[in-house]
């Protein structure tokens, strides 16, 4: 083991109206929280977001952030 720290974000775009032919776009960051927490419900407990975990050598945090868009994505042409 190298030893060197991990971060894993998860990053949920909010706002872009452009892809709904995909789905919803997630409206803010209690939509994106809200989803995110959905999804990993059962694979990575709440209490684990937000804080270093040792593992072994190598401490790993995970975190869940949303952040607005910047551009609207283009639609796609149908």
């Amino acid at each position: 083991m190298l030893g060197i720290p991990v971060a894993l974000l998860y990053l949920g775009f909010t706002g872009d109206e452009g892809i709904r032919d995909a789905g919803a776009p997630f409206l803010d960051d209690q939509d994106w929280q809200r989803a995110f927490h959905e999804y990993t419900e059962n694979i990575l407990p709440r209490e684990m977001l937000d804080r270093r975990i040792d593992l072994g050598p190598s401490p790993v945090w995970v975190v869940s952030r949303s952040r607005p868009v910047l551009e609207v994505s283009p639609q796609v042409a149908s």
